[in-house]
């Protein structure tokens, strides 16, 4: 005698396969609906991005443009020293020569001046200084320096800061905002693309 098993009746095998074809069954539709969440997961997350991205384009777009203030200036001789030009005042000379082309001049306390620096950058007194640094023959001529608005000029100009909001309440007063409107409109602010 042997102590083998006794064979497997049929029904049992049979019963053994359609159990497993009903597990591979149910693993099957396990595995298709666990992809379906994937995707619509993927889908739900490319929506978000898009939405994202299309605020950022539409909220930021102005920081891609750049206003431009150009202004001629005198180098006046009586004011610059040859022998150190780093003595001068260039943002005074620079603000000078803006009212200059605004039709204005500054009162004795240099308050309008004041105000015109206040719409300009820094950036075109240091233009100066560097240009007569570089080349001290300048002085007693006329040159044209370039440069950006300060940022409350830009958002005046990118319609941020408006005429309708009460004086109080923003930075610039009436009297600047009719200045950048004046220069605007002679050509001597520019807008173009931010690099």
């Amino acid at each position: 005698m042997t102590d083998a098993a006794p064979p497997i009746a049929p029904t049992k095998a049979q019963d053994l396969r359609r159990l497993v074809e009903a597990r591979l069954k149910k693993r099957h539709a396990q595995e298709r609906r666990f992809r379906l969440y994937g995707r619509v997961a993927i889908l739900v997350a490319l929506s978000f991005l898009a939405i994202l991205l299309g605020r950022i384009i539409t909220q930021g777009y102005s920081t891609f443009i750049d206003n431009q203030l150009a202004v001629q200036v005198y180098l006046d001789p009586a004011r610059i020293d040859r022998a150190d030009p780093t003595g001068a005042n260039y943002d005074l000379l620079v603000a000078e020569s803006a009212l200059k082309m605004l039709g204005e001049v500054d009162d004795e306390y240099g308050e309008k001046s004041g105000k015109v620096r206040e719409i300009m950058s820094n950036d075109l007194g240091f233009q100066l200084l560097k240009m007569v640094r570089d080349d001290p023959s300048l002085i007693g001529q006329t040159v044209t320096v370039k440069g950006p608005v300060k940022s409350d000029a830009a958002l005046y100009f990118k319609g941020d800061i408006k005429r309708s909001t009460p004086p109080d309440s923003r930075k610039l007063d009436d009297e600047q905002l009719d200045w950048l409107d004046k220069l605007q409109a002679s050509g001597a602010v520019t807008g173009g693309f931010n690099l």
